[in-house]
């Protein structure tokens, strides 16, 4: 061959450095697809723990007003709170249809329908030496349903609060 026709053939690539280029995009590519996608799922999951923290400090923040200025408190039996003021108007508090119910002249729910609430549960301590009762109060929430929604889409969360009532 002459030496002409080398020099044609040397501007060219040679399949190692073809291979070598393709196989570093290859592997920019997966790592950058992976990196959207974890950042994509780590968003979904903020999203749905910011919806079940907003629902439960909304719920409990309402049954603890309630609470504290109620002049008598009932944990009844199951997913039940019995409250009722000093005007003799009683609030019931329970779960239906898997939603956080405030129950007085109408039905109030607490807690979005996109939500699973669960557990809700009393306890009181009796006041002695002229201190207040004491009611402790916790329910769970629960966005999603695990082996449904994805894992980074489900998010629960337990809410508790002890509350003295000032009317004792």
């Amino acid at each position: 061959m002459d030496t002409q026709h080398l020099r044609q053939l040397g501007n060219g690539f040679s399949l190692l450095e073809v291979l070598v280029v393709i196989s570093l995009v290859a592997v920019i590519a997966v790592t950058a697809t992976q990196l959207l996608f974890s950042s994509l799922s780590g968003s979904g999951k903020a999203s749905s723990l910011a919806v079940v923290k907003q629902n439960g400090d909304h719920a409990i923040g309402v049954i603890e007003r309630n609470i504290r200025n109620a002049a008598s408190v009932d944990c009844g039996a199951g997913d039940s709170i019995t409250i009722t003021d000093a005007d003799g108007e009683v609030v019931v508090y329970n779960i239906t249809t898997d939603q956080i119910t405030q129950t007085a002249a109408t039905d109030l729910y607490l807690t979005s329908d996109r939500l699973v609430a669960e557990n809700l549960s009393c306890s009181i301590l009796l006041g002695s030496n002229g201190e207040p009762e004491v009611v402790s109060l916790s329910f769970l929430l629960r966005f999603g349903e695990a082996g449904v929604n994805r894992a980074s889409e489900v998010a629960s969360q337990v809410f508790e609060t002890r509350v003295s009532l000032r009317n004792y």
